[in-house]
């Protein structure tokens, strides 16, 4: 009897060592639409880098990465057991951040972190398995890389050492932003100077010099305050005026005391929410938003993006002058059944910008 029990026990604690040897499936962690704070720190709780990827609404190249992941369940592993993903889609509101920093608007592009926040390798466009890989063993072994496609702004011969200098730490003062918006703790506003300093030294942009601007605005330092804000606002490349609009009025505001947003171009919206009722299922339907300029410069409406493919603006493309109204045009098709809200944001030269509308409506079942 006793030999029957010892056996037992045995062979419980060979089974228990084999289950706890055997490699556990990794935890899967993907994140959507989140800060660059969330990111670092939820791969800092599970020890890993972290994967930023840059992405839009409608990117079809964007989605086959993603595909990959559902299907594959090795591949999916390969990535998770090194990585927490987080995918920041440009279209969703607060979330224009990285292509603010990237300041350029091809997507996707994957940003690779190790475990120590620091940039590795920047990657665009589509990745095969393979390709991915082999570049995951690149951040294993610490060798850094930069897609050859991916220059900065209207640089062409921008070196590898210099792009990472500036994504890199452009990123890490961006965590240490998030870091003081949540709580408003000067310690992670105090590192914000250094990361900001040495971006500015390897590419000056309207991003990097707009946080420092910010940072020694909050630091009552108005005279750099205004110099960072100046520098800023003489960067009018297209990228940058498009993904920083919003943001150009903060820093006149900073750069003159007196500064009136009235002076420039100001969007007056009589509408920005409109009921569609009932449609039926795939109908199409269009909605009309008069758009007047009660400021006193020409306004331009650059560039109008919708949540969702089922959504399309018309705008007008010619000057809108002060005092006079434009009309935006909203095509949508009922392409899904049920209740639906759709948002779309208004890029244009104004100094309210960017504006949002929203459609709504129900779409009865097909």
């Amino acid at each position: 009897m006793m030999k029957k029990i010892v056996l037992a026990c045995l062979l419980l604690v060979a089974t228990l060592s084999f289950s706890c040897n055997e490699k556990q499936p990794a935890t899967q962690t993907f994140l959507k639409d989140k800060s660059l704070h969330a990111g670092f720190e939820k791969a800092k709780a599970e020890n890993k880098g972290l994967l930023l990827i840059s992405n839009k609404t409608g990117c079809s190249m964007c989605e086959l990465f993603e595909v990959d992941l559902m299907k594959d369940e090795t591949y999916a592993n390969q990535i998770y057991s090194d990585f927490v993903i987080q995918r920041v889609n440009e279209n969703a509101t607060g979330n224009k951040w990285l292509s603010r920093i990237l300041n350029r608007g091809s997507f996707p592009i994957f940003l690779f972190f190790n475990k120590e926040r620091k940039l590795i390798g920047l990657q665009m466009g589509a990745i095969k398995k393979d390709r991915m890989g082999k570049l995951l063993n690149k951040v294993r072994n610490s060798e850094s890389w930069v897609d050859g496609h991916f220059q900065m702004g209207t640089e062409k011969d921008m070196s590898q050492e210099k792009i990472l200098d500036y994504v890199g730490n452009v990123i890490e003062a961006q965590y240490q932003w998030d870091s003081y918006n949540l709580s408003k703790q000067k310690t992670a506003l105090a590192k914000m100077e250094a990361p900001l300093k040495e971006s500015i030294n390897a590419y000056s942009t309207f991003y990097n010099n707009y946080l420092l601007s910010k940072y020694y605005a909050l630091n009552n330092n108005s005279d750099q305050a205004t110099k960072n804000a100046e520098t800023a606002l003489l960067v009018e490349d297209p990228a940058a005026l498009y993904f920083n609009s919003g943001l150009r009025t903060e820093l006149k505001m900073i750069a003159d005391k007196n500064y009136n947003a009235y002076t420039d171009a100001y969007i007056g919206l009589p509408e920005v929410d409109k009921n569609l009722g009932k449609l039926k299922f795939a109908a199409k339907t269009m909605v009309e938003f008069p758009v007047k300029n009660i400021g006193k410069k020409d306004l331009f409406l650059n560039n109008i993006v919708a949540d969702c493919n089922c959504t399309v603006a018309n705008y007008p493309k010619t000057a809108i002058r002060p005092g006079d109204t434009g009309i935006i045009r909203v095509n949508f098709t009922a392409s899904r059944s049920g209740e639906f809200a759709h948002m779309l944001e208004i890029g244009s030269n104004a100094s309210n910008a960017p504006l949002q509308l929203t459609i709504k409506g129900l779409v009865l079942g097909d």
